[in-house]
């Protein structure tokens, strides 16, 4: 074997040696930081997740907050990702966030950062029900929601689980409304020559198929589906604002309002900022300190190659499957 070779054969051993060592190394140090959080917990917040970790943000004392941000569209990520992982799944992610706040015993309060649109009607309804499920844990606990540049539809739908909602002067904020969109190919399939062959059970097993015209009759079962979970939606908003039916329809026709508007037709509570929600959150508790924390997902090795993408508007439109959703996406 010549020199060259040796030098070229021991380059690679050694190469293939430190790769080895980083990738044990990194798993050790990662399979301590997930002991370290069962034993400790996270504040005592993730004792049963221990895939989070705690954040301190602002502020001190006994009274602790959690600060959970809902930003960008609501939606369930289905598809895999990555080299050695799937794509988080936004709802799962922010469900466990909140179920952690509620084991948490020196958790007053979460304040609800939210900059969303809307998105899909049924993981819209679970991280609902995972709020109120916070509040009725203990008669104490609050949750103020905190409004950036929008919560419109589902975001709004969520919003009003808090006791107390401020938004920002140039917020967006309503869109009250349920939806159901999808294509028809129909002229276009006769004009390029592509036919539908649907074998089906029923006449209208393959409702909204976009090969074929709409019937009448099934779009008034379509509509009769958007009309009940619109209703849902409506009966949630007037539990949380406090509303009766003649005061909320005529402003439930799917239409967003500015922060000053939405508050004199009381959609909102307040227009302030962040330090006005934090103040408020204070004041709400009997309490002259808070501390606001939040919590974020430990960062293993293996994320270096996962694909992660919480949302984004491309990700709702990605299935041709039409579905209910209740979102404020203007041209689109």
């Amino acid at each position: 074997m010549t020199e060259e070779k040796r030098r070229s054969s021991s380059g690679l051993w050694m190469t293939i040696i430190f790769l080895t060592l980083f990738l044990l190394f990194s798993v050790a140090v990662n399979f301590g930081v997930i002991i370290v959080s069962m034993i400790r917990g996270v504040g005592n917040s993730s004792a049963n997740d221990p895939s989070f970790e705690e954040q301190h943000i602002y502020g001190s004392g006994r009274a602790k907050v959690v600060r959970i941000s809902l930003d960008g569209i609501i939606m369930r990520k289905v598809s895999g990702g990555g080299l050695l992982g799937g794509q988080i799944d936004m709802i799962d992610s922010l469900k466990k966030q909140i179920k952690a706040a509620e084991n948490d015993d020196l958790v007053c309060a979460i304040i609800l950062d939210v900059n969303s649109p809307g998105g899909a009607v049924t993981p819209t309804d679970e991280l609902y029900r995972a709020l109120l499920d916070f509040k009725e844990s203990r008669n104490d606990r609050k949750i103020v929601t905190f409004v950036r540049d929008m919560a419109a539809s589902g975001a709004y739908w969520l919003s009003v689980s808090g006791d107390w909602i401020i938004a920002e002067p140039t917020a967006i904020v309503g869109s009250i409304g349920v939806i159901m969109q999808t294509y028809n190919w129909k002229e276009l399939s006769e004009k390029i020559g592509i036919t539908d062959m649907t074998i089906k059970s029923g006449k209208n097993k393959d409702i909204l198929n976009p090969f074929k015209d709409v019937s009448p009759e099934q779009v008034a079962i379509i509509q009769e589906v958007i009309n009940d979970s619109f209703d849902y939606f409506k009966n949630v908003v007037k539990m949380g604002r406090n509303m009766d039916e003649d005061t909320l329809s005529p402003l439930a026709d799917g239409r967003v309002f500015t922060s000053k508007t939405a508050m004199s037709n009381g959609l909102i509570d307040e227009i302030g900022y962040w330090d006005d929600a934090v103040e408020y959150t204070k004041r709400m508790l009997g309490v002259k300190n808070i501390k606001i924390v939040s919590y974020r997902r430990h960062r293993g090795f293996g994320s270096i190659f996962s694909g992660v993408n919480l949302n984004g508007l491309p990700g709702v439109f990605q299935s041709s499957t039409p579905r209910l959703m209740s979102v404020w996406s203007p041209g689109i």
